[in-house]
């Protein structure tokens, strides 16, 4: 099940994106839980990995992720991009049974557990996890995420 949730949140055969400003969020949280997810996408955990591909050094990467407001809205339209996250999303809780959440873990954020996992999402990506789950004879509860990860 994992290609299958990987071939919902990753960038082929998505449409190109156009950078907004108004899409800029200021959310630490959101920063650091849309970089967790492109260590999912990507397969790969390595911070200096991503921080290079950015154009940054991995010092400014963690600032990015730790001091609300620091990111700019072009390392945050580029992390989304390389999440392969459509426009900007939204941090939500999924709750489910542990076999699903297990699936959901490498593209998750800090605070996640085997019944609960943190994850950014756009609204049309959420849609599709919901038609996987079902079809997978999954359920699993939504709530906006509103605390720190």
């Amino acid at each position: 099940m994992y290609d299958k949730i990987r071939a919902i949140l990753a960038w082929e055969g998505k449409p190109m994106r156009v950078p907004n400003v108004s899409e800029w969020s200021p959310n630490t949280w959101y920063i650091r839980a849309v970089w967790q997810r492109v260590g999912g996408v990507w397969r790969t955990n390595k911070q200096a990995e991503v921080a290079a591909n950015l154009g940054i050094s991995l010092a400014t990467l963690k600032r990015y992720m730790t001091t609300e407001g620091a990111c700019p809205y072009a390392i945050q339209f580029a992390l989304e991009s390389m999440a392969g996250m459509g426009k900007a999303g939204q941090v939500y809780t999924l709750a489910s049974s542990v076999p699903f959440c297990t699936e959901l873990m490498p593209f998750s954020a800090t605070r996640s557990s085997s019944n609960a996992v943190n994850i950014a999402l756009t609204q049309t990506e959420l849609e599709a996890l919901q038609r996987l789950a079902a079809a997978e004879g999954f359920e699993f509860s939504v709530s906006p995420s509103e605390g720190r990860i």
